[in-house]
C-alpha cells in the first residue's frame, strides 16, 4: 500500500495498471499525432500531456514520493483545462464564422461553470 494524499490508500497493483494504461494511451496517441493533419494535432497535444503526466504521477507513487506526484495532478489538471478553453474559443470562433448565434449560449454557459469551477478552488 502507498499512501497518497488524504490519507487514501492505494495499491501496487491499480498503480501498475494505472501506468500501463497510461503508456498504451501515449504510445496511441503518439501514433495519431504523426498520422494526422496540423488541427488534429494540435487537438492532441493536450491529451499527450495527460498521458504522460498521468504516467509520471503513478511512477512517483510508486517510488513514494506523494509531493512530486502532485505536481502531475496540477500538470494534468492545467493540461484539460487548456483543452477545453481552446475548444471554447474555437467553438466560439466557428459560431461567429457562420453567424450561428445559438452556440454562443451553450459556450457562455460552459465558461460560467469553467469560471465557477476555478473559482471554489
Amino acid at each position: 500500500m502507498v499512501k497518497i494524499r488524504n490519507n487514501k490508500k492505494i495499491t501496487y497493483l491499480t498503480i501498475f495498471r494505472n501506468i500501463l494504461v497510461s503508456l498504451i494511451t501515449f504510445i496511441l496517441l503518439i501514433w495519431s499525432f504523426w498520422n494526422n493533419k496540423l488541427f488534429i494535432k494540435i487537438l492532441i497535444i493536450p491529451f499527450i500531456v495527460c498521458s504522460l503526466s498521468s504516467f509520471a504521477n503513478n511512477l512517483f507513487l510508486l517510488l513514494n514520493k506523494p509531493k512530486i506526484a502532485n505536481i502531475f495532478i496540477i500538470i494534468f489538471k492545467i493540461s484539460i483545462l487548456s483543452y477545453m478553453l481552446l475548444f471554447l474559443v474555437y467553438a466560439f470562433y466557428f459560431s461567429i464564422l457562420n453567424k450561428s448565434y445559438s452556440l454562443l449560449i451553450i459556450i457562455f454557459i460552459f465558461l460560467f461553470f469553467i469560471i465557477k469551477a476555478l473559482r471554489k478552488k
